[in-house]
């Protein structure tokens, strides 16, 4: 997906669920495909991530950030947040680039599967 395609998904869905106070960035992470920064109320995004996954991954990814803006980082993954974040349409997996097509989640990435994909960009 390109990127500013992303950036508008990412805004939009922003905006649909009433995260008007809210940003988006793009991060340069390799080992993260989005964040969600409470303090600073802004959501992001790993560009080279995007640049990599389809438009499905990339929503579920920006939905999953969304939750943890909604229900407040004191929740991160237990069992609220996973069925608040499974209605709304997030990802809860790690994604690497052993599975960059978006088929089917992920394993957790090595320190050096993610420096590879690093290497690619």
């Amino acid at each position: 997906m390109k990127l500013n395609e992303a950036k508008q998904l990412a805004r939009d869905q922003i905006k649909k669920y009433g995260l008007n106070t809210w940003r988006f960035k793009w991060s340069m992470h390799i080992y993260e495909f989005g964040t969600c920064k409470h303090r600073k109320k802004v959501i992001k995004l790993s560009k080279r991530l995007v640049l990599a996954n389809t438009r499905e991954r990339i929503l579920k990814t920006i939905r999953h950030e969304i939750s943890h803006a909604l229900l407040g980082y004191e929740h991160r993954h237990n069992n609220i947040w996973e069925s608040f974040n499974k209605q709304l349409g997030g990802g809860k997996e790690f994604w690497s680039e052993d599975d960059i097509d978006g088929t089917q989640p992920a394993k957790k990435g090595s320190f050096w599967s993610l420096f590879i994909l690093y290497m690619r960009f």
